[in-house]
């Protein structure tokens, strides 16, 4: 019959896309299950490349495990909260400081030509080779990572907000102007929704590199942390713990990653109802 043809095909279809919705997580499984028999297999040793199980089972033994003086063991657990509160503090940081600078590089072309070299020689600078000077500058502690957390997330925030600040179709703000809009309408009815979806992509960039500059500053100049902890396992050849950190850190981007894809469904819903 023709109708309980087209139906099985719906029905097929229905369970091919769920079926597609499982392949990311299939896919991470394989590879998990292809590294944990295949370095057996090869003859590859734990020191050098341990399997998923063992560091798995090296994070979990060294996570919320209390840290004696002159002891191998880490508080993976503390480690990581303290690199979160530097991601979230030095990301939020050079994000409230881009916002406002970059609509006012998008509304002033002059301040643009200003400007230019310094965010150029800003961004290009090897921010992991001013962490010796800031903890001279700055002294021991959070605060000189924060502060080029806070440089890194900085540029690509900037960036994207000159970008949807500054390129509007000027017909549209020449009718809202002969319409009588004031700065502050025209603000929010035009150049924030038009800036939005360059925010939103500066913003999972930056989230990005903050997370990957705040671990490498630790490996420089830190006490506590994720990049600390790793380098903590280097010095002692604990490889399985250096794998452990580098799946924490692993988990936090994805986390973030999942977090910016609320944050855009949010503020960009007409981008979801397009697909």
């Amino acid at each position: 019959m023709p109708g309980s043809s087209a139906a099985h095909s719906r029905q097929t279809a229905k369970q091919m896309e769920k079926l597609w919705k499982l392949a990311p997580f299939l896919s991470v499984a394989a590879l998990l299950l292809f590294w944990e028999f295949g370095i057996g297999l090869i003859g590859v040793p734990d020191y050098i490349m341990p399997r998923p199980s063992t560091f798995l089972a090296t994070l979990a033994h060294n996570w919320a495990l209390p840290e004696a003086q002159g002891s191998d063991t880490l508080d993976l657990a503390g480690h990581t909260w303290a690199t979160i509160n530097i991601i979230v503090i030095g990301f939020f940081a050079g994000v409230i400081i881009a916002i406002p600078t970059g609509l006012a590089i998008g509304l002033v072309p002059e301040l643009e030509r200003s400007l230019y070299y310094l965010i150029v020689i800003l961004n290009t600078m090897p921010k992991v080779a001013l962490a010796p000077l800031l903890t001279v500058w700055a002294g021991q502690g959070a605060l000189p990572n924060i502060i080029l957390v806070a440089i890194a997330s900085f540029i690509p925030v900037l960036v994207d907000a000159i970008a949807g600040f500054k390129y509007i179709d000027p017909r549209v703000t020449y009718l809202a102007k002969s319409a009588g809009a004031s700065f502050f309408q025209m603000f929010i009815f035009i150049r924030l929704p038009s800036a939005l979806p360059h925010l939103v992509s500066g913003l999972r960039t930056s989230l990005l590199i903050s997370i990957v500059t705040a671990i490498v500053i630790e490996y420089v100049s830190a006490t506590q942390g994720l990049g600390y902890a790793a380098m903590r396992g280097v010095l002692n050849d604990d490889i399985s713990l250096v794998f452990a950190v580098i799946t924490i850190g692993t988990a936090i981007g994805f986390a973030a990653t999942i977090i910016m894809d609320v944050v855009e469904r949010l503020l960009l819903p007409w981008k979801q109802a397009r697909k």
